[in-house]
């Protein structure tokens, strides 16, 4: 079975990029070419299904890629610890985890 786009976390994902950079709507989606509007739907889950070529450019103005944005909306398969890696972090805390020289993480 596919896994599927939460759409709700797509949406949480771009505005902790976005907030990250202190951007307000406005200066990402200058940047991005696309409307604040649009990134607004896309934030709040409320825009139906997503343009790709709009997130990817979202995507590029947020100094990311499109496969880290939708890794974050995508439920991952449960992973026994013992077995295999660990998720991924998302861009914000996995930046944490090298900066704060974490080692090994648990679930």
């Amino acid at each position: 079975m596919l896994n599927e786009i939460d759409l709700k976390r797509l949406g949480h994902a771009i505005r902790f990029v976005r907030h990250r950079k202190l951007w307000g709507l406005a200066e990402l989606a200058r940047r991005a070419g696309v409307s604040k509007g649009y990134i607004s739907h896309l934030e709040n889950a409320v825009g139906g299904r997503p343009n790709v070529q709009h997130l990817y450019s979202i995507a590029v103005a947020l100094d990311t890629t499109l496969d880290r944005l939708v890794a974050c909306a995508v439920d991952a398969p449960t992973i026994d610890s013992t077995t295999g890696p660990a998720p991924q972090l998302p861009p914000g805390l996995a930046e944490l985890e090298r900066e704060s020289s974490l080692s090994e993480r648990r679930l």
